[in-house]
């Protein structure tokens, strides 16, 4: 991921990216389920916020940013990052708290 894709995820989806995510995704760590293009994370994130997949009260503080490979998507809350990282189930649609933070979350997908 690039600068640009940064911005342009900031600007295309109106939110501020915390640092510790951008620090994460400029520095390579993220690869497939986890998506490292602009493109991938705003048409997903789109995609929630219109309701495509039934999410029709989707936060848009949320932004998923991954996935399992089991079409569970994992989201950062971009207004309060210290929060961890969440898990939204493909078949309740519920998000629930998957790791207790962020640096938790990238220990175990290194």
């Amino acid at each position: 991921m690039t600068h640009q894709d940064i911005e342009t995820i900031e600007a295309q989806l109106g939110v501020s990216l915390p640092q510790p995510y951008v620090e994460a995704a400029l520095s390579g760590e993220f690869e497939d389920p986890i998506l490292d293009d602009a493109q991938s994370i705003i048409g997903i994130n789109r995609s929630f916020r219109s309701g495509d997949f039934g999410d029709a009260n989707w936060n848009h503080k949320l932004l998923a940013f991954g996935h399992d490979g089991g079409g569970n998507y994992y989201c950062i809350d971009v207004q309060n990052f210290d929060a961890g990282v969440f898990m939204r189930d493909h078949e309740t649609l519920e998000v629930h708290r998957a790791y207790e933070s962020f640096g938790r979350f990238l220990q175990e997908w290194s």
